[in-house]
């Protein structure tokens, strides 16, 4: 994570489009490590970050700025599919227990945690909610103000239900706040690799982004 973030914040940070395309090309690279599926799996969210991007800069591009839409679109292109490289090999439970290894906040963890997971929840329940309403509808439906209250009106009771669930679930099981971390962590030859790769990447930011007396 600690990589990740900082890779970021350089490909963001940078002024030489240079350090850009670098990290572009080593992005790529490291993608081409991953199984065909995980490809597929990181570049679907890349694609449409991608492709927001250039909608959104194509102006840019007849008022006589290309290189704003191809600066703007490698930055994108390199965190998101960041984000996706983390996302695909590490496991949730390991980023909360990352999280904590940098001391942050266990209720922010918590709440961020328990957002994360409920989202894709509460989503399907509406979903389901949707579809059966469109089942019992006959024809067109005049009154559509009223159905969509009732389904946000289920969905919220459903959600207090399933909070009042989880709360009983976590007093019984003794879960008090607190993220223990059941091993200490070690480092390997991989993380050495990583460290090295990382003091690489601030040298090479350093020596394109050094201004020029």
């Amino acid at each position: 994570m600690f990589y990740t973030i900082l890779y970021i914040i350089l490909t963001a940070c940078s002024e030489n489009y240079l350090f850009v395309l670098i990290m572009c090309a080593a992005v790529t690279v490291r993608l081409a490590f991953f199984s065909a599926a995980s490809i597929r799996q990181i570049l679907r969210g890349t694609e449409g970050a991608v492709l927001i991007s250039i909608l959104l800069l194509l102006p840019a591009v007849f008022m006589g700025n290309p290189q704003t839409l191809a600066n703007i679109t490698a930055r994108v292109y390199v965190s998101v599919t960041l984000v996706g490289i983390l996302s695909s090999e590490t496991s949730w439970n390991k980023l909360t227990g990352s999280l904590r290894t940098f001391h942050v906040q266990t209720l922010f963890i918590f709440t961020l945690d328990i957002t994360l997971k409920y989202i894709s929840i509460l989503g399907e329940i509406c979903v389901d909610i949707l579809r059966a309403v469109s089942l019992r509808s006959v024809g067109k439906n005049p009154d559509k103000a009223k159905s969509f209250s009732g389904v946000l009106g289920i969905t919220f009771l459903k959600s207090s239900e399933m909070a009042e669930e989880m709360y009983a679930s976590m007093c019984c099981r003794g879960f008090t706040g607190e993220y223990q971390l059941k091993q200490k962590y070690r480092l390997c030859r991989y993380d050495i690799l990583h460290i090295l790769l990382m003091a690489g990447c601030v040298v090479v930011f350093l020596e394109l982004n050094r201004p020029f007396v």
